[in-house]
């Protein structure tokens, strides 16, 4: 069994009737939260969530690269730029996944299985400075395909 089908098995089963989880697995983290299909959530780097209803964890590891134009009065760019983000997803039943999406270019969105997993928006805003690598925040939305 891998690490991150145990990690599964630990949140997803009840700790009462004996069952336990006393392994070698690392403990599940304090930021661990459940998000709702077709509700935006923000994300901040490191942090995983659980898609409600789907035992799938989703991480945003963190903004690769950032070429976004920075705002100001004088400042003219020929293009938007590119956020691009880094995520893992590890499904109930499967392999965890490596990904990134951006914010301005292909792709935008992930589809894994019946779920889309699209990026909304990164901040903040790019400036002359580029921020700190733990200042960034994505808004994701995970949707469900028919």
């Amino acid at each position: 069994m891998t690490r991150l089908r145990a990690l599964l098995l630990c949140l997803l089963l009840p700790v009462a009737g004996g069952l336990s989880c006393a392994s070698p697995v690392e403990p599940l983290p304090n930021e661990l939260r459940p998000v709702e299909i077709g509700t935006a959530f923000t994300l901040r780097p490191g942090e995983t969530v659980l898609i409600r209803g789907t035992g799938t964890l989703l991480n945003f590891g963190g903004i690769d690269e950032d070429s976004r134009c920075p705002s100001g009065p004088l400042i003219q760019c020929v293009w938007a730029g590119n956020a691009r983000a880094r995520f893992w997803v590890a499904p109930t039943m499967g392999d965890a996944l490596n990904f990134t999406l951006n914010s301005f270019v292909e792709p935008r969105v992930r589809v894994l299985g019946s779920l889309a997993i699209e990026l909304r928006e990164v901040t903040p805003a790019a400036g002359l400075e580029p921020p700190a690598p733990s200042a960034y925040r994505v808004v994701m939305l995970v949707s469900r395909i028919p």
